[in-house]
């Protein structure tokens, strides 16, 4: 009985993310998802597996494709390429993945809200909020929306396992600091494996998804939290807990920058995007944009373009 409570968090997670997304599986494909997916016949050769992480993710076998837009995502091709192992080309198959990778990122939010505040109740609303806020809906119901939720997972597993390793050490201590250098030494030997498994992720993560690099951001105010830093020699300390997963975005920029070179937009509708002051312009527009669909997520589009800004005193800019 006991168990049974302790994980009926979990299981209704699982229930209510599935059944808010459960007429996804009724879709078929759509705009990229013919390019990456139904006309790409290199999803089926796993003689070109490693061809995947020295390509542009849409250099695919389509000669109909003229433009490449400077992505590189091998690991969301490598789930393209297992996903028709499994499924074959019906499109139900693909849908089915995006909603249990939609699912695992809700069970790591509850996980990590837990870890947070050690309130169940909290991390459960939490979790549900995060599984049904209309906002994910193009990521979970369009296939090749799944780049989103896939890299989303790796970042939530990731801050996870580093969370783990950070409460290693000192289990129910969360004041307990971190700066101590003995205390370090313990956090190396007792968490190497979380740590350096949420270094994997990370690195898995930023396969899939550039905007994951905010990782190592996180987790300097995480450590800053939980070891309750209030000088700089104490933050002298502990930083180096960073240090590797700016070194995985360094090495991430070298792998891309190797293969793709440096990119500049060449796809149709993309020119007007040229030039450094609008594009900045454009981005706070659309930070403002997002965040206010967070709060009040009506009138959404599964296709937006957000129009461009070329003025600083625009007022969202």
């Amino acid at each position: 009985m006991n168990k049974i409570r302790y994980y009926s968090p979990v299981l209704l997670i699982i229930f209510i993310s599935f059944l808010v997304y459960l007429n996804a599986l009724r879709n078929g494909f759509v705009w990229d998802d013919m390019v990456l997916i139904a006309d790409n016949e290199g999803i089926n050769k796993w003689g070109g597996f490693w061809e995947n992480f020295v390509r542009d993710f849409f250099d695919t076998t389509d000669d109909t494709i003229e433009f490449k837009y400077g992505y590189y995502r091998p690991i969301i091709s490598l789930s393209y390429m297992i996903d028709y192992a499994l499924w074959g080309l019906k499109p139900w198959g693909f849908h089915l993945s995006n909603i249990i990778f939609h699912i695992i990122s809700c069970i790591l939010v509850y996980l990590i809200f837990n870890s947070l505040f050690n309130n169940r109740s909290i991390s459960l609303i939490t979790s549900l909020l995060f599984a049904c806020h209309p906002i994910h809906t193009e990521s979970v119901t369009w296939i090749s929306g799944r780049t989103d939720i896939i890299a989303g997972m790796f970042f939530l597993s990731a801050f996870y396992l580093y969370q783990k390793a950070i409460h290693s050490p000192l289990p129910g201590e969360r004041n307990s600091s971190l700066c101590n250098r003995e205390v370090l030494k313990l956090f190396f030997k007792q968490s190497k494996i979380f740590y350096v498994c949420s270094i994997m992720l990370f690195a898995i993560a930023m396969l899939c998804k550039e905007m994951v690099a905010t990782l190592p951001f996180l987790i300097i105010a995480y450590t800053h939290y939980f070891a309750g830093l209030k000088n700089w020699r104490q933050w002298k300390t502990s930083l180096p807990l960073s240090i590797p997963y700016f070194f995985v975005i360094l090495l991430y920029g070298i792998i891309r920058f190797t293969i793709l070179g440096i990119h500049t937009v060449d796809n149709p509708g993309g020119e007007e995007m040229k030039g450094f002051y609008p594009t900045i312009f454009s981005f706070t527009k659309t930070i403002f944009i997002y965040l206010f669909k967070l709060i009040y997520p009506a009138h959404l589009n599964a296709y937006i373009q957000n129009p461009m800004s070329f003025s600083i005193t625009e007022p969202t800019v």
